[in-house]
């Protein structure tokens, strides 16, 4: 009896596991993928380049994008208190619907950060905390 029980334990561990580690290598894929388009992919020319830039899709309809706003707003203060500049691109993700495709955007607010060359650093779909934005910038500009 003991014996079948302890067999049933190891399964669930084993099936647990093999569960973590499938969700962690889709991750892994979808910000690889992302990464990878993100090379190839031509930003609008109201995008600075050279420049890390934050990236905010929205719709008029979003009742969450009001407060991303705010976030992105006391971000950009916190950082501007300590000297640093985000640029901010605000797009429409209706309007910018093959820009948005290619970020993978399924949920609005999302924010995508840029590193100088264009790369995608971070990708956050939902509403996103100023602090989170403030540490993602801080940790793309010590790369």
């Amino acid at each position: 009896m003991t014996q079948i029980i302890i067999q049933r334990l190891f399964l669930s561990i084993e099936i647990i596991v093999a569960f973590i580690l499938t969700v962690k290598f889709y991750l892994f894929y979808k910000e690889w993928k992302l990464r990878l388009r993100s090379r190839t992919m031509r930003l609008p020319d109201s995008i600075e380049s050279g420049k890390p830039v934050l990236l905010y899709f929205w719709t008029s309809d979003c009742a969450q994008c009001k407060p991303q706003e705010r976030q992105i707003e006391r971000a950009k203060n916190i950082l501007q208190q300590s000297g640093k500049t985000l640029n901010v691109q605000k797009l429409n993700a209706l309007k910018e619907h093959s820009l948005a495709a290619v970020m993978n955007v399924m949920t609005v607010p999302t924010t995508v950060l840029l590193d100088s060359e264009g790369t995608v650093t971070t990708w956050n779909p939902g509403l996103t905390p100023a602090e989170s934005i403030v540490s993602q910038y801080l940790a793309m500009q010590e790369k």
